[in-house]
């Protein structure tokens, strides 16, 4: 028993010692920090087990850095087809698009072979080509499974929809769709034409040297001459008031190079930064949340953009200072005397620039949107979000065509009115 007792104690002694004497070597206040950061780690830092990562990301339409949960997908490659690549977004392929864009989740493969219909995990179905065409080729859904997408980038004013209306909304509810990808925020997948954040570190550029350099006032591109939103309208009556260049078809066609489909390319956008101190941005149509890859491309130019269009552009991002909006102005001739007062202030011109120091932003290719990342990300969920759309009458309709609440000026004669030649001295 006396045995015992003095183990015991000896024990207790040793105990006693090797948790005072760390207290009196490094003190109590080091190692209650030691323990802290230790804690810190276990809990912050993720095990190689788990299937949850965390990455820095643009939130799209907040200009800010945010964090965003990402997860690690696992089990084969998810195959979306695109059935239906008539106008040619893809041309440059589709080997390796997800990884090729550094999309977080890539763990997918797209394909227009349409005979991987029935193994596809998800099925892309342009909107526009199939409601141009007299007797469009849907495919037979058999999969149950399968996730169909109804995917445009056009506003319900697309003039292949025109006129087709009660015929195109039973048969898209028909289809069973599930997703919907458009240029509306509210889309399951939204797609933008662009993006605007904020920037990390702010540049230095001096706007007033920008201010001081010769210039013409403003130029217009289009290859779009008749439009819903009617902007060659108010094109015409403006150009009454101050000079402006019109380039592309509805000008000047070897004035600007065009991409693919009327995209403007970046070599043009140069030119426009180069000659001119105003760029005009004015959207086809009056629709929700419609705003093109014009507006973007601009963000990174050397000129003031001004738009049209019924889109509230602080919702894609943008602040009031990055543009000029026509909805202010209630006549163009109001607008034309403000630009050309502004073109007369280099002090005021500079600070209308300045904003560029502190954003940046960029436009998108159809193929080269980040939406693609998005989708990927959502067939690899698990179980992806599922839902039938089955009124589409409801959301992508022809009421969404807005009629411009800014033509009553407009006549006979200025509608017909010829928009060439190009260029004509201001009245």
């Amino acid at each position: 028993m006396a045995v015992l007792t003095g183990r015991l104690f000896r024990l207790r002694s040793m105990a006693t010692t090797c948790i005072v004497r760390p207290f009196r070597v490094f003190g109590i206040t080091n190692i209650i920090i030691a323990l802290i950061v230790v804690i810190g780690l276990l809990v912050f830092l993720p095990s190689k087990s788990t299937d949850t990562v965390y990455r820095f990301v643009k939130s799209y339409g907040s200009g800010n850095n945010e964090l965003e949960e990402e997860f690690i997908p696992t089990g084969p490659p998810k195959t979306i087809l695109f059935w239906n690549d008539d106008w040619g977004y893809m041309k440059d392929g589709v080997d390796g698009l997800f990884k090729e864009l550094n999309c977080p989740v890539s763990n997918c493969i797209m394909t227009l072979n349409q005979s991987k219909l029935n193994e596809a995990d998800a099925v892309l179905l342009h909107i526009c080509p199939l409601a141009n065409k007299k007797n469009p080729v849907w495919p037979t859904r058999t999969n149950p499974d399968q996730i169909w997408i109804f995917y445009t980038h056009e506003s319900p004013c697309f003039r292949g929809f025109a006129g087709k209306w009660e015929q195109l909304y039973p048969e898209w509810d028909s289809k069973g769709f599930n997703w919907t990808m458009t240029y509306r925020a509210d889309s399951d997948i939204p797609m933008f034409y662009g993006d605007v954040w904020k920037r990390e570190t702010p540049t230095n550029k001096n706007y007033t040297e920008v201010a001081l350099r010769e210039k013409k006032l403003a130029v217009w591109i289009s290859s779009h001459c008749e439009t819903f939103g009617q902007r060659e309208y108010y094109i015409k009556e403006l150009r009454k008031h101050m000079p402006l260049d019109i380039l592309g078809e509805c000008g000047d066609p070897n004035g600007c190079p065009m991409e693919n489909r009327g995209y403007i390319d970046d070599t043009c956008m140069d030119l426009v930064g180069e000659n001119y101190k105003f760029f005009l941005a004015f959207e086809n149509s009056f629709s929700f949340d419609y705003v093109t890859e014009k507006f973007f491309k601009t963000l990174r130019g050397d000129f003031v953009v001004v738009v049209r269009g019924a889109a509230d552009y602080t919702r894609l991002g943008a602040t009031p200072e990055m543009y000029i909006n026509t909805a202010n102005f209630s006549h163009p001739r109001d607008l034309a005397a403000y630009l050309m007062k502004i073109d007369k202030d280099p002090a005021l011109y500079a600070k209308m620039l300045e904003w560029k120091n502190y954003y940046d932003g960029t436009s998108y290719t159809p193929r080269t949107r980040q939406s693609w990342c998005d989708l990927c990300k959502k067939v690899n969920q698990n179980p992806m979000p599922r839902k039938t759309w089955t009124n589409f009458k409801a959301w992508f309709n022809e009421s969404e065509c807005r009629k411009p609440p800014d033509l009553d000026f407009v006549t006979e004669e200025l509608k017909n009115e010829p928009m060439k030649p190009w260029p004509r001295p201001a009245a």
